[in-house]
């Protein structure tokens, strides 16, 4: 890892947006605007209109919406679909998962970016629409999100997706930030589950894997799009039923401490001034230490969210080191 990388000057275009950015999240902290001031169904109801400091998301009408089963008799999981441009069948499916701290986002939150993805790796795109906390809290959106991995793994999801075998064999997972925790998870559901070879890569991008903090969180008070407070009230609304270390750190809620054998190869991607770059700095060497191979992208500069954001930078170079580490993953035809 080339140490010049932990730098927190970045480019001219990081220090222009992170200090718009900056400006914004300090506004709504002053002005109590936060999800947790306003609650989280209004919070969502203000961006989804436009009315919050953020742009308002694009949505493209290319993208559609899909139905699959979940583990409840009576409730179905909405996956958003976003095709590669060309006619020709998909080479393989990457699930995303969004990040929203498991109570904010939605599938259609970052359609263009996804698109981009498919577009770079030829790859179809489904996007899970997790249930959000407080309303639904832990396991809930976990349960989605395996119960999503498992069905398009499943010979059911070649007709409900169009996509064929050889597709199918090429299956990735990855998120950003609370999707990263849900992809990290997911993979090791998999794993678990007598699954240890459906996936062929995870994509964990400024993820959460310490839900008891790990230092650079616990440390950061600089609300630039996240601080510890930040943090506090997403795990609260998340896990309400949990209270102490031990129980914040058991494997099946932060990924750190669990088991990492016999999984697939892993991206971890983070920003130099993300409060969770402890996070993906641990993690990728754990990832390693279990003898799965991993690389890791570390991005002077980066604020959280600096790729996914209403407000993104190096959206091109991010969409670029995502598709060369699909690409180099991928199985021939």
């Amino acid at each position: 890892m080339d140490s010049s990388r932990f730098t927190d000057a970045g480019s001219e275009e990081f220090r222009v947006v992170s200090e718009k950015v900056l400006a914004m999240c300090e506004q709504e902290k002053a002005t109590s605007q936060r999800w947790y001031h306003v609650g989280a169904p209004e919070y969502r109801r203000r961006r989804e209109a436009g009315l919050t400091n953020w742009p308002a998301k694009k949505v493209l009408p290319q993208a559609y919406n899909v139905e699959i089963p979940s583990r409840d008799p009576h409730r179905s999981i909405t996956v958003r679909v976003l095709r590669p441009p060309s006619t020709a069948q998909p080479k393989g499916i990457y699930i995303h998962i969004h990040g929203g701290g498991w109570v904010l986002g939605s599938a259609d939150a970052h359609d263009g970016l996804l698109l981009d993805i498919a577009t770079a790796t030829g790859f179809l795109v489904a996007t899970v629409e997790y249930r959000l906390a407080p309303e639904h809290a832990s396991p809930a959106a976990e349960h989605d999100c395996f119960d999503a991995a498992v069905y398009m793994a499943s010979e059911s999801a070649l007709a409900v997706f169009e996509v064929d075998q050889d597709a199918q064999r090429n299956l990735f997972v990855g998120g950003e930030s609370a999707g990263g925790h849900l992809a990290a998870l997911t993979a090791l559901h998999l794993r678990d589950t007598g699954k240890p070879d459906v996936l062929k890569g995870a994509v964990l991008t400024y993820g959460v894997f310490d839900l008891s903090f790990t230092p650079s969180v616990r440390a950061c008070k600089v609300p630039l799009v996240l601080e510890y407070t930040d943090m506090l009230k997403f795990r609260q609304a998340y896990l309400p039923d949990k209270s102490t270390d031990d129980e914040f750190k058991h494997p099946q809620i932060s990924p750190l401490y669990a088991d990492l054998k016999n999984l697939p190869p892993a991206l971890f991607q983070c920003g130099t001034r993300d409060l969770l770059l402890d996070d993906t700095l641990f993690m990728h060497a754990r990832w390693l230490a279990a003898g799965n191979r991993a690389k890791i992208d570390i991005v002077s500069g980066g604020f959280h969210g600096y790729a996914t954001s209403s407000l993104p930078v190096q959206g091109p170079l991010y969409v670029g080191t995502v598709a060369d580490f699909i690409k180099e993953h991928t199985a021939a035809r």
